[in-house]
């Protein structure tokens, strides 16, 4: 959902206003109240929010890796006809790369590697710190920073990042 917070300063109180734009995921709960959810009907759900994601935001990024969440990801992105950019962060010999690589060739994806420069990140560290907590509700994983490094610190048109991170967190793993 795209959402808009601020936090104004009056009266020596600090009132938080949250506003929602946009919200896939009430779409879908919506669609499907009567209904038991299957397999089938999961995937089409999917695949309408992104093609609605799309039909709204128009760009459409992809972080590639090793794991199955975000394979899964581009899988729905490819068959829902959906362009997207998809990359990937890391060391050209790592694991995600080495797979992301083999991933996009084989479904003829365009795909780009970035590497996270530690330099500029130990020696920007308070100010990265301090983007990443304003540019995320908070709970956002510490790994997450290097996402930070790659993103403009003002953007002409918003695009939307689908991936799977954190998902293995929610099986327990």
């Amino acid at each position: 959902s795209g959402q808009h917070w601020s936090w104004n300063l009056g009266d020596n109180r600090s009132v938080l206003k949250k506003r929602t734009w946009y919200s896939m995921l009430e779409r879908v709960r919506a669609s499907r109240q009567k209904r038991k959810l299957s397999i089938p009907d999961l995937a089409s759900d999917l695949v309408g929010i992104i093609r609605q994601a799309h039909a709204e935001y128009g760009r459409i990024i992809c972080p590639l890796t090793g794991g199955r969440d975000s394979r899964v990801v581009a899988a729905l992105l490819l068959h829902a006809g959906v362009p997207a950019r998809y990359e990937t962060g890391g060391k050209a010999d790592s694991l995600d790369v080495t797979i992301a690589r083999e991933v996009a060739a084989a479904a003829g994806l365009p795909h780009t590697v970035w590497q996270v420069d530690t330099e500029a990140l130990l020696s920007e560290w308070s100010t990265i710190c301090r983007r990443l907590v304003t540019q995320t509700d908070g709970m956002v994983s510490l790994w997450q920073i290097q996402d930070i490094l790659s993103h403009p610190r003002s953007v002409e048109h918003l695009s939307v990042t689908l991936s799977g991170v954190g998902s293995l967190i929610a099986r327990g793993y």
